[in-house]
């Protein structure tokens, strides 16, 4: 498991839905840590508007959360072009908070 805390302080946190790429570059969200619930409608998009803003290395994606197959990654790059499974969330820590 992660071991990550979703927020540390006063720290902010942002929990939005499977909006798209678009929702994740307002720059309202930019300073806070984030949860992206249902991921699989535009995952590749998310994972290029998290790479823009240099929020890839706080990141990973959570799929089948408490079921059997659950699955853990940092490596969110590499399931571009795979099949997310729909409730798949992201946690992506604020850039220089991993």
């Amino acid at each position: 498991r992660l071991l990550v805390p979703l927020a540390e302080g006063d720290e902010p946190l942002v929990i939005l839905p499977g909006g798209g790429e678009q929702d994740l570059d307002e720059k309202a969200w930019q300073g806070a840590n984030l949860v992206l619930m249902k991921v699989s409608k535009d995952y590749s998009g998310l994972v290029a508007a998290l790479a823009r803003q240099n929020r890839l290395q706080g990141s990973f994606l959570a799929a089948r959360v408490g079921q059997a197959g659950e699955f853990v990654t940092g490596d969110l790059e590499g399931l571009v072009g795979r099949k997310i499974d729909y409730l798949s969330l992201i946690i992506s820590r604020k850039p220089g908070k991993e």
